[in-house]
């Protein structure tokens, strides 16, 4: 990897970190739940209820979705929390102007929202934020995940790039603050590490295959701590870019 490859990907994975670990106003909780998957010309279209709890009255809110593959865009506009402490539609009241293409029809609850297809590993992002920004509720599902288990240990990987040539590996079960042994190999590359894990018992790496010289292929890591050894294969490049 030059030195020039490695700054990019210290620079999306530091990104990703700083969004992923961006917190949710203290009180405002946004939940959701996938009630269907249909498949629609060889990829499947999700479908999502959400509902919101502890969000102060007197703003307005939308609600937005993040993801690798695409800008950040506003998926519902025009919500405000109602006497009852319910996300209300304010367009349904008639009391602000539609917003082409997202401006809400009811209340949040009663809402259901489809997403296009995703990848294995893309995480979608979702936020409920008042349009002031002073007040947040995330919440993250990965539709598709890429993971293995061994006892409480588990892995995951997750799509960082929209080249499917970045990753973040993440890691959780381990014994707090024990030193586990990483192994990472793609392109018949191997490379070997040691991390310690936090006081939680978590490990992250980032890999970035595409160093390789190669446009796509399969790659493998493990880690093994003192009671447990996990260990995930994934694609990467063209092929990881695939619509489940």
């Amino acid at each position: 990897m030059t030195s020039e490859q490695t700054a990019e990907a210290q620079r999306l994975a530091a990104l990703w970190v700083r969004q992923h670990r961006e917190e949710s106003t203290a009180g405002a909780r946004l939940t959701l739940v996938e009630e269907k998957r249909a498949k629609l010309r060889n990829e499947t279209s999700l479908g999502y209820a959400f509902s919101a709890s502890g969000f102060p009255r007197g703003k307005s809110y939308d609600l937005w979705l993040w993801r690798v593959l695409s800008k950040a865009s506003v998926v519902w506009a025009g919500f405000y929390v109602d006497d009852s402490g319910k996300m209300d539609c304010l367009t349904a009241q008639a009391k602000i102007e539609r917003r082409a293409g997202v401006a809400c029809t009811a209340e949040l609850e009663k809402l259901r929202t489809l997403v296009a297809s995703s990848v294995r590993g893309e995480r979608l992002r979702f936020a409920l934020v008042s349009t002031d920004h002073t007040v947040r509720g995330f919440l993250d599902t990965i539709p598709f995940p890429v993971e293995q288990r061994d006892g409480r240990c588990h892995l995951s990987v997750e799509l960082l790039s929209q080249r499917g040539d970045l990753f973040a590996i993440w890691g959780e079960g381990f014994e707090p603050g024990e030193e586990v042994a990483l192994e990472s190999s793609f392109a018949g590359k191997m490379e070997k590490s040691k991390q310690k894990a936090s006081t939680l018992g978590e490990i992250g790496s980032a890999v970035f295959p595409a160093a390789s010289g190669r446009e796509s292929g399969l790659a493998n890591y493990s880690a093994v701590g003192k009671s447990c050894k996990v260990a995930v294969r994934y694609e990467w490049g063209l092929s990881s870019l695939r619509k489940e």
